[in-house]
C-alpha cells in the first residue's frame, strides 16, 4: 500500500494546460481560442506507472505517447501564449500522465518508479475539453465549460 490520496474516479484526466486563476470576462475569447485549435484524433495506450518524488504523486501514462497528442499539446500552448493568457506552470517539459494518488509519503522503494503496467489501457482521445476547478470543503470537482473535436 502506497498510502496517499485517491483521484476519484471521475475527476482522472490529462492535463494539457493550467491556466489558474482566469478572469470570467476572456471565457468566449478563451472558447474562440480552443475552437481554432486542430488537431487529429489519436489513441493513448496507458502501459507504466510513475512516482514524482518533488510533488508526491502516483501516476499511470504512456512509453510512447502519439505525435498527434504532442502536437495538440504545442498548438494549445502557443495559441494561449499569443494571447496572453498566463499558464500556470510556464511552458516546460510535456510528460503526459494521469494522477493516480496524490499526497503519497515519500518512500525510498518508490522513489525513482518508473515501471510497466500488468494490463495496457488504451484511450482513444478525439476531443478535448476545458473545465473549471472548484474546491469545496477540500474536495475537487470539475465543471466542463466548453468541449472541442479533434478530426
Amino acid at each position: 500500500m502506497l498510502g496517499g490520496r485517491p483521484t476519484r474516479i471521475e475527476t482522472i484526466h490529462l492535463t494539457l494546460a493550467f491556466l489558474g486563476e482566469t478572469v470570467t470576462a476572456r471565457l468566449p475569447e478563451l472558447h474562440a481560442l480552443a475552437n481554432g485549435i486542430k488537431g487529429e484524433s489519436f489513441a493513448i495506450t496507458i502501459d507504466r506507472f510513475g512516482y514524482w518524488r518533488h510533488n508526491h504523486l502516483f501516476w499511470a501514462g504512456c512509453s510512447k505517447p502519439p505525435e498527434q497528442l504532442f502536437d495538440l499539446y504545442g498548438r494549445l500552448q502557443v495559441a494561449l501564449a499569443d494571447s496572453k493568457f498566463p499558464i500556470d506552470p510556464p511552458i516546460q517539459a510535456f510528460t503526459p500522465h494521469l494522477t493516480l494518488l496524490r499526497k503519497v509519503p515519500i518512500c525510498t522503494t518508490i522513489a525513482g518508479l518508473d515501471f510497466p503496467v500488468t494490463e495496457r489501457l488504451t484511450w482513444l482521445c478525439d476531443r478535448f475539453v476545458l473545465v473549471q476547478s472548484e474546491s469545496l470543503f477540500g474536495k475537487h470537482r470539475y465543471q466542463m465549460l466548453g468541449e472541442y473535436l479533434l478530426a
